[in-house]
């Protein structure tokens, strides 16, 4: 009937394509494009699901370790059945078949599964793969001009199977197990997340329980040109001095001090040496939400919002470990300039094109690239997380094109009486670079640069 079929993952990601595509029809469960030539579909998220143990058995209980006998899969509901049957329809006489799922594991598995139900192979000639980091009308022309055989993503089919298969076989048997070894007919469940997640929580909770507060004690001495030195924690426990080097003798320190304030002193060492920071890269989702928690978002809110501005064609796709960009991407810059320049006039005042940052790293690349805007203004206003989140996603993008943030690092180590080392360390920002976008100005930089410097020049060299 269609020369072509696209399954897609989402609703919203079916319309985007079939729009870029032109000349759209709807129809009842999918749309036509290309003037009838094209059906777009899509599924809504797994159509499928695995069988349990009892559904091989006819409900009879089944001994553990449990293996099924072959691994079955069977549409999750009533809905599910029906798109399932439509999209079998539509693939039945296709010439070409495009897996539009998702750009990741789970999306490659859940169009993979639809076509091997109805008696397609996956990895045939006619089957491709459309991989999309966005949905904007640029990025999904650029997915077609790289249209590729869907074989060369079996690997994503594999990893999720592998991952499906082996959750159910820990999730029933570990269960199982625990429920038989604690002797309890309520459920238990085990899961190769959630327990060792389980883990990590109650190794804290034991540790905060078993905390126990140590009084410590630190030395201070004010120098005349006004630096204050504290005193350098010893590298073996003694007398009064904890494990960690720590003074918990409350005598020990007040006699450190009066030493220090009687003694002669000698300046040992006053260095000073440059530091470069780098701008942030590209967010990847953990490191978002990460940023964000601090702000207290939490971790399920800003993939929601993440996912809002995907699926709105505002920033790429959202769910990546990666924080690199292809170099491809820098012939993207002005166009995605173009569209956000008026959102983010004070963050682009001093971005300059000819920086490419260390961003841009082919060899760092894995199943999808940093999180981006697309050069999409939002459209109608964003809720007050996605507004934060995109913001966040943007400014570390623009801070790509913005130089290295320059610090001078000053160490001071001053010995009293031959015994006692005090020290103190200091950074300061002699140029701001990135930090420009956040209000940081070169004339508070040289002002605080002069200060150390005349401090340090001061203390050098001098003995008391």
């Amino acid at each position: 009937m269609y020369d072509r079929v696209i399954i897609a993952e989402k609703p919203s990601v079916a319309r985007d394509i079939a729009t870029f595509l032109g000349n759209v029809t709807q129809q009842k469960g999918y749309l036509e494009a290309e003037s009838g030539k094209t059906a777009v579909t899509n599924a809504a998220g797994h159509l499928y699901e695995q069988l349990m143990p009892e559904d091989y058995t006819g409900g009879e209980p089944v001994a553990i370790p449990w293996i099924p006998p072959d691994w079955k899969i069977r549409p999750k509901d009533a809905r599910a059945a029906q798109q399932i049957r439509l999209i079998h329809r539509l693939i039945g006489d296709a010439k070409v078949i495009i897996n539009c799922g998702d750009s990741d594991r789970e999306g490659q598995l859940l169009v993979d599964e639809i076509l091997e139900d109805a008696g397609v192979d996956p990895d045939g000639p006619k089957v491709k793969r459309l991989w999309l980091s966005a949905t904007d009308p640029d990025s999904i022309a650029k997915a077609f001009a790289k249209l590729a055989p869907n074989a060369d993503y079996r690997g994503f089919r594999y990893s999720a199977r592998s991952r499906s298969r082996s959750d159910l076989l820990l999730g029933i048997n570990g269960s199982r197990a625990l429920m038989r070894s604690f002797g309890v007919f309520k459920s238990v469940s085990m899961g190769r997340v959630q327990s060792p997640v389980a883990e990590l929580v109650n190794e804290r909770c034991q540790a905060i329980r078993n905390f126990k507060p140590v009084k410590y004690y630190v030395p201070f001495v004010k120098m005349p040109d006004g630096t204050t030195l504290q005193w350098k924690e010893s590298p073996t426990a003694g007398e009064g001095i904890d494990e960690e080097g720590r003074i918990v003798s409350r005598q020990l320190a007040e006699e450190i001090a009066a030493r220090a304030r009687k003694a002669s002193w000698e300046c040992t060492r006053a260095e000073s040496e440059p530091r470069n920071e780098p701008p942030p890269l590209p967010h990847s989702l953990d490191s978002l939400q990460s940023q964000l928690g601090r702000a207290g978002i939490g971790a399920k809110a800003v993939l929601e919002a993440c996912q809002s501005l995907y699926e709105n064609k505002i920033s790429t796709y959202p769910r990546t470990d990666c924080r690199y960009l292809p170099k491809s991407m820098l012939d993207d810059r002005p166009k995605i300039l173009k569209g956000i320049t008026h959102l983010f006039q004070r963050e682009l005042a001093g971005a300059d094109l000819q920086i490419t940052g260390r961003a841009y790293n082919d060899g760092k690349i894995t199943a999808h690239h940093a999180i981006v805007p697309t050069g999409v203004p939002p459209r109608g206003m964003l809720s007050p997380v996605e507004q934060r989140v995109y913001q966040e996603i943007t400014r570390n993008w623009i801070a790509q094109m913005y130089p290295d943030a320059k610090y001078q690092d000053f160490m001071l180590d001053v010995q009293f009486s031959g015994t006692d080392l005090f020290s103190a360390k200091t950074s300061v920002l002699t140029a701001p670079g990135w930090r420009a976008m956040h209000g940081v100005t070169a004339e508070d930089s040289d002002a605080d640069a002069n200060s150390a410097k005349r401090k340090s020049e001061k203390t050098l060299g001098r003995n008391r």
